[in-house]
Formats: C-alpha cells, structure tokens, sequence
C-alpha cells in the first residue's frame, strides 16, 4: 500500500505513518510526500475526507 492510502486508511499519527514507512522522521515524511503528490499529508486527508462528510450531510438533510 502506498503513503496516501496508509494516511487514509489509518488512525496512527502521521509520526508513526512515518516511521511504519521508513522515513527518519515525520517532518522528512512530510517534506518528500508534498514533493510527491503536491500537498502535505494533513492537507491530504483533510481534502480526501471532506467530500464523504458533505456527502453524508446531504444524504441526511444537514446543512
């Protein structure tokens, strides 16, 4: 599974993300997943989870 995936997937800190990954530290971690897919891992999960919370308030009726 790739760093995306394992991001999403998991409940860890990114800190333990990191290190199940290989990375030094969470901050190299960072530095090399913004370089690869174009924002930091926090932005990532936030933008990848948004569209699932918006969906469910429609399905509920919330606005």
């Amino acid at each position: 599974m790739n760093s995306e995936g394992i991001l999403l997937l998991s409940k860890d800190r990114r800190v333990d993300v990191a290190a199940q990954l290989g990375y030094p530290d969470e901050y190299y971690f960072n530095r090399r997943f913004k370089q690869t897919v174009g924002v930091t891992p926090r932005q990532y999960v936030r933008n990848r989870k948004k569209p699932l919370m918006n969906y469910r308030q429609v399905r509920h009726g919330s606005h």
